[in-house]
């Protein structure tokens, strides 16, 4: 993707811990940051708590975006900066040298620091997994 052309727009959705979820239009990678910060997910984790302890059935909340090629891409912040990230990718490899082809991608990385989602947002936006993968591998070293 060239520097020039402007990031594309993903429909997104963002999760409550009791399953249910607000779908939301297309957004560029910039309006899921500005979305990301603007949830209070301390209040989000309150929720999951309190149905935990109620013995009720819950997930984590978070925000995701689905790209049009099926890559995923789903942040659940905590109340103390930290995020589980679940992800999935394309990337190109080349087979024999000389063809071609999609690799597949998908992993959860838990315990990362909010702080880097931003990052994971714009490579996700631009398709750029070895950027991704780089930031989750640190993330995992650290």
């Amino acid at each position: 993707m060239s520097k020039d052309q402007p990031l594309p727009k993903f429909p997104y959705w963002i999760q409550s811990s009791d399953f249910t979820s607000d779908d939301f239009g297309p957004a560029d990678a910039s309006e899921i940051c500005d979305e990301l910060n603007r949830v209070d997910w301390a209040a989000a984790a309150e929720k999951r708590k309190e149905l935990e302890a109620a013995g009720s059935e819950f997930c984590l909340a978070g925000i995701g975006i689905n790209a049009p090629d099926g890559r995923m891409l789903h942040i659940c912040p905590d109340e103390n900066e930290r995020c589980r990230i679940d992800y999935s990718f394309y990337d190109l490899e080349k087979v024999l040298g000389i063809f071609t082809r999609r690799k597949y991608h998908a992993g959860t990385v838990e315990e990362t620091p909010l702080a880097i989602a931003p990052s994971l947002i714009k490579a996700f936006y631009e398709n750029r997994y070895s950027d991704v993968k780089v930031e989750i591998e640190a993330q995992r070293q650290a």
